[in-house]
């Protein structure tokens, strides 16, 4: 027995039935003589060993069969269906094989037994891939479509043709396969449906469908509004605005000033004082800036620029603060120093905080004090800071060498302090009392009462405030005494004097 089967078709599509035929014929036997108990069909595996499911139909003539003369035939329809599925879905097998069978009892050569035959399978694969916004983009639908039993089918062995038109905004070249979008399309799918044939044609025909699909990234750009910001009048900076934006729907901060997006340098509300680095998106603040508190406005747009600009707004609350005050305290004069003599307690000198916000670094130093004084101040320095209203109290003492009076040299100040017309200021001691005395012994109300003699001093205080106590000294000749006390306004004589 023998036998063989028609080589076509020779491709087939999957999901597709392919209908052939088996045809046994008893051939090796001896003449004029009989095949006994004859056999006729068909087994089939593809291309990664996997049995493929035959069915055989009613064999011509019948089986099973007693005898079949020499030289006769039988003839049994054979079909399959070809493993995977139609539009698009990727299938493994590239073939099937499908093998006739034949044998008899008194079959006297085996080796034409069987008779395989190969089909291989055409599968059209689905494409798809995404562009980001703005950007073309090209695939070739061939790529990963599979024909004469290997992936990646060409014009060459393949013919296609465009099933369903693809999307306004998008163009496919069946003659190359490729299908595209400009770096205009609106963000969104693009599709095409298309079919791929067998090159050159088989009959039947054997070709399968599928589908490729371009998805533009969206066009997002979200210009995120900044944590507010404060800002001391010495000035600063405010970190890149669009280090927490996203551009083309990034989940994650991604915006890069230069490389994927520009900064205008549009600011809004902002007074002088205040600019931005469209090149950085570092927002300066410079010293003495008016106080107050702005909302900065700023642009970002896409880069690459698209056809219609893609851009968004933000902005940041920058509060600019009053600078500190730090001034010298007028006070009343101090006490004139006396040499020898201990400086009375009580005697200070005062800076304070003038402004509505806290001082940094405050100081407030006192110079040029006589010898023999000093100066303590509280809180000692160095201090760290002061709140409004705060001061920094320096205490006078010390015994004084000479009766010079007080002129000191006081300063102050504090970080950022801006006004420094009242951070300087001279503390003086209080005027030398001036007195001027008069003495009356020739006119009334002189008088002379056996041995005394009585006369009138006049005091005028010239210069200064009343010191007190007044000592009035005058000398009398040889054998004159006096007698006191007398009291007078201001102060008071002292006996023995007189």
């Amino acid at each position: 027995m023998s036998v063989t089967q028609p080589a076509t078709p020779i491709v087939s599509a999957p999901g597709s039935t392919v209908n052939t035929s088996i045809t046994c014929t008893a051939s090796n036997v001896a003449p004029n003589s009989t095949a006994i108990a004859p056999t006729c069909g068909a087994t089939a595996v593809d291309s990664t060993g996997a049995s493929v499911p035959v069915t055989i139909g009613t064999c011509t003539p019948a089986l099973p069969l007693g005898t079949l003369a020499a030289g006769a035939t039988i003839v049994c329809p054979v079909s399959y269906v070809t493993p995977g599925t139609a539009g698009g879905t990727d299938t493994t097998p590239v073939s099937v094989t499908l093998t006739g069978t034949t044998s008899a009892t008194n079959d006297s050569n085996a080796a034409n037994n069987t008779a395989p035959v190969t089909r291989t399978i055409i599968d059209a694969v689905n494409d798809n891939t995404t562009t980001p916004f703005a950007t073309a983009a090209t695939l070739n639908v061939l790529t990963n479509d599979q024909a004469t039993g290997i992936t990646g089918a060409t014009p060459a062995n393949v013919t296609v043709t465009q099933t369903v038109a693809p999307t306004a905004g998008s163009t496919f070249n069946p003659a190359t396969g490729d299908f595209s979008v400009p770096n205009t399309a609106p963000p969104g799918a693009y599709t095409v449906s298309y079919q791929i044939c067998t090159n050159p044609a088989v009959t039947p025909a054997a070709g399968d469908t599928a589908i490729a699909t371009i998805t533009v990234g969206t066009a997002l750009i979200d210009a995120i509004t900044d944590t507010a910001v404060t800002r001391p009048a010495t000035g600063g900076t405010v970190p890149n605005v669009v280090a927490n934006d996203t551009v083309f729907g990034s989940a994650t901060p991604n915006a890069v000033i230069g490389t994927n997006v520009t900064l205008s340098a549009t600011l809004t509300g902002a007074p002088a004082g205040v600019t931005i680095n469209t090149t950085t998106g570092v927002i300066t603040v410079l010293a003495g800036t008016t106080p107050g508190v702005y909302t900065v406005g700023y642009t970002i747009c896409t880069l690459p620029s698209t056809p219609i600009p893609t851009c968004d707004s933000a902005t940041v609350v920058i509060t600019t603060l009053v600078a500190p005050d730090m001034q010298v305290v007028p006070s009343t004069q101090l006490e004139n120093p006396v040499a020898g003599v201990p400086y009375p307690p009580g005697q200070t000198i005062t800076c304070t905080n003038a402004s509505p916000v806290t001082a940094a670094n405050p100081f407030c130093t006192v110079t040029d004090l006589p010898q023999g004084l000093n100066s303590t101040c509280s809180p000692a320095t160095p201090v760290v800071s002061l709140p409004p209203g705060g001061t920094i109290v320096c205490t006078i003492s010390g015994t004084p060498l000479t009766n010079a009076p007080i002129n000191a040299n006081v300063v102050t100040g504090a970080d950022g302090d801006t006004v420094p017309s009242n951070n300087n200021g001279v503390i003086t001691s209080k005027p030398a009392t001036g007195l001027l005395v008069t003495k009356i012994a020739s006119a009334n109300p002189l008088k002379i009462e056996g041995a005394n003699q009585f006369y009138r001093i006049s005091i005028a205080i010239t210069n200064g405030p009343t010191p007190a106590p007044i000592v009035l000294s005058d000398n009398f000749g040889v054998g004159i005494t006096s007698s006191g006390p007398v009291s007078i306004t201001g102060g008071t004589f002292r006996a023995g004097d007189l």
